[in-house]
This record gives C-alpha cells, structure tokens and sequence, in this order.
C-alpha cells in the first residue's frame, strides 16, 4: 500500500514538473553571410544597407507577426514594416534600410510575435557620419 502512494506521488510529480516548462520564445537572427549587415555599425548618411532576418518559433508555437520599428537620435518609435503570419514555424525577410541624409543615431528594433504572444527581439544600431 505504502509503496503505490509512493508511486502514484511520484508520478503525478513528474506529470507536473513536465508540464509546467515555460514556452520558450520565438528567436530571431540576422544573416551573416554575403552583403547582408549582421551588427551595428557606422554608415554615410544617405546610404542604404540590407539584413536578412531569420526568426524561428520557440516551442512550436506558430509565428503570427513581424515587425520593424526605427528610432532617431533616442526619439519615438516609428513602425516602418509589419507582416503576419499564418502560424509558420519559421520565416525570412529580407529588409532594405534607407539611411537618413542627416548625422545621428538609427536604432532598428525586430520584434517577431508567436500564436501564444511571445516575443522575440533584436536590435540594431547605425551611426551615420
């Protein structure tokens, strides 16, 4: 008796334990193979550069949305792409950035979105000279 509510506790708790792991977010990369830009850098004002963004979903979930929102010298936020999703398990994009003929700071943040709301984020900055 005492040895099948040892078993039976033992089970429920690896049920448990299991069960309640956290849904891993989805992952985004930049390629870093060929013309594509993969980190932050300086640039000319006036220039244009592209990434290959590469985004994956965490656990399985499907991805919904895309997005890419630009800032300027620590402004606002400024959305200037945004896509979704059928529920992919993964998708490519590749973005052509059009640098402003002013000197500053560009910040381009990707944010890429699952069917259970996890986000996955990455950041790039440009200086322009």
């Amino acid at each position: 008796m005492r040895r099948s509510i040892l078993n039976a506790f033992l089970i429920t708790s690896s049920v448990l334990f299991f069960s309640c792991a956290k849904d891993k977010p989805p992952s985004l990369e930049f390629d870093n193979n060929g013309n594509y830009i993969y980190y932050d850098c300086t640039r000319s004002v006036g220039d244009s550069i592209t990434v290959h963004v590469m985004m994956h979903s965490g656990n399985g979930n499907g991805l919904t949305q895309f997005k890419i929102d630009r800032v300027y010298d620590s402004g606002s936020n400024v959305e200037v792409f945004n896509t979704t999703y059928g529920g992919v398990q993964s998708a490519n994009k590749v973005y052509t950035i059009h640098l402003r003929n002013q000197q500053g700071t560009e910040k381009y943040i990707f944010t890429v979105t699952d069917s259970a709301g996890l986000t996955g984020q990455k950041v790039l900055t440009i200086q322009t000279i």
